[in-house]
């Protein structure tokens, strides 16, 4: 298989199609968040998400991560209202669109995309880039984003995770996995579910960027294991994102022939 033939007879499959439209977004209640991810061996399909670095909601619940943690807080109501107005003012934020960027920094070993997202469901809008811009109004609207960020903040936990495994501890040493009881491991070859707040606690306290996703290394009886987390609902979605980021890309590709 020639995967950059197949990746060439998709683009011409998706710029012979009538229309593209990308459907809604997540209906999460985002009013302004920003990520990346890589892509994988090759440089095709959707790209491959991390965790937002920084999350607002439209009610003011902020989600963000630093090198230690995934915080939480709230922002003052004047902060949150003051904040909704620049960013409905932004031109940066009119349409989705991909930026053009020259000399960007690299994102992954196989590329990747940068994105901002703002509101959700049909109101979203999705602004990305394929490397790193150092200048510009990319950056001068990361820098209000983080503006927000409280002086007061807690542990994050969301209410749910879904992870699946895979054998092997890849890039950290694991660690016991204590949910045996509730949560066994082993001879799981599906997505497993999880609601218990320990258990959830447990996986996000221990969790580290992979490749390109939130992984935790555990061991289950002598048994390593990869948690690769596929999604935390209303916070962590990179399915469709991934799919929405594709189809920004793909459009500009198009345009351009």
């Amino acid at each position: 298989m020639d995967p950059p033939l197949i990746q060439g007879c998709i683009e011409e499959l998706w710029r012979a199609s009538p229309a593209h439209g990308r459907g809604a977004g997540v209906q999460d209640g985002n009013l302004i968040e920003y990520g990346m991810g890589g892509f994988a061996d090759g440089g095709h399909g959707p790209p491959m998400l991390f965790p937002p670095e920084v999350k607002i909601y439209a009610d003011g619940r902020i989600v963000f991560a630093t090198k230690e943690a995934y915080w939480q807080g709230m922002l003052d109501p004047k902060r949150l209202a003051r904040l909704k107005r620049d960013l409905a003012k932004n031109d940066l934020l009119k349409e989705s669109q991909l930026l053009p960027v020259r000399n960007g920094g690299l994102i992954s070993m196989h590329g990747g995309m940068v994105y901002i997202r703002y509101r959700d469901a049909d109101d979203e809008v999705v602004v990305a880039a394929l490397s790193h811009p150092h200048r510009g109004p990319y950056v001068h609207l990361l820098v209000r984003i983080r503006e927000e960020i409280p002086e007061t903040y807690s542990r994050f936990r969301p209410a749910e995770i879904r992870f699946r495994l895979y054998r092997g501890s890849a890039w950290a040493a694991p660690v016991d996995w204590p949910f045996s009881a509730a949560t066994p491991l082993h001879d799981q070859s599906d997505s497993i579910t999880v609601t218990d707040p320990a258990a959830i606690a447990f996986v996000v306290d221990h969790s580290f960027g992979g490749f390109s996703w939130m992984q935790a290394n555990v061991r289950e009886n002598g048994v390593d294991y990869e948690i690769i987390v596929e999604t935390a609902p209303g916070w962590y979605d990179p399915e469709i994102l991934a799919l929405t980021l594709d189809d920004v890309r793909l459009s500009a590709a198009a345009a351009k022939q």
